[in-house]
């Protein structure tokens, strides 16, 4: 039987699950993986993972969302600690989503930079610009997206397969017939705009017929 501290450190981390049990989905995961998977207590994750107990303390009882900086801090102490990856992976679809559309996936990018700032200071917009892709209010350059998964060292492929989903969404949003919407989407792919296809002779009438 336990005694002694390792009593005392596994009643805190008994009473620390059960107040997360009506905290928000993320709050819960983060105290079932500390508590729980590593088997600390806040004070014992504090002193090993950097981030103050105070920080910790807040964000396990759903008081604030952690910051993308600190998630990513988080994450990074567990992986040291080799927490299961899928475990992890729970956490990042429980903070972005499950990366099912392009917003979710851009903002999984800004997980893995740390902040939507240090994103998009790696790829040479403002976090306004990168605000506004993530909204979908500006239409996203495929070479602007590489770049974006580039900086932070994922694989493009998944992300252009959710960009051609958005952007054909967005030209039929604007009533474009389905075959138009589909070839406008693929000139913005090839980095053609509708202002170089008139350049060439291509008028808007004629790509509409």
């Amino acid at each position: 039987p336990l005694t002694g501290h390792a009593l005392r450190n596994a009643h805190l981390r008994e009473r620390s699950l059960a107040r997360a049990a009506h905290a928000p989905a993320l709050a819960r995961a983060l105290v079932k993986l500390r508590a729980e998977t590593l088997g600390m207590t806040r004070l014992e994750f504090s002193r090993k993972s950097g981030i103050s107990r105070g920080t910790l303390r807040d964000i396990e009882l759903g008081v604030h969302t952690p910051t993308r900086r600190r998630l990513k801090r988080f994450l990074a102490f567990c992986r040291r600690q080799k927490v299961d990856e899928k475990e992890l992976e729970s956490l990042s679809v429980l903070y972005a989503g499950p990366s099912a559309t392009l917003e979710q996936f851009i903002n999984r990018l800004e997980l893995q930079a740390g902040s939507p700032r240090e994103l998009a200071r790696k790829v040479g917009i403002s976090p306004a610009t990168l605000w506004e892709y993530r909204r979908g209010n500006f239409a996203l350059p495929v070479p602007l997206l590489r770049r974006m998964c580039q900086a932070v060292g994922v694989d493009p492929a998944p992300a252009e397969a959710l960009w051609h989903a958005a952007e054909r969404q967005r030209f039929l949003k604007r009533g474009y017939p389905e075959a138009l919407a589909e070839f406008w989407v693929l000139c913005a792919r090839g980095g053609c705009a509708e202002r170089d296809l008139l350049h060439m002779g291509l008028k808007t009438a004629t790509a509409r017929r």
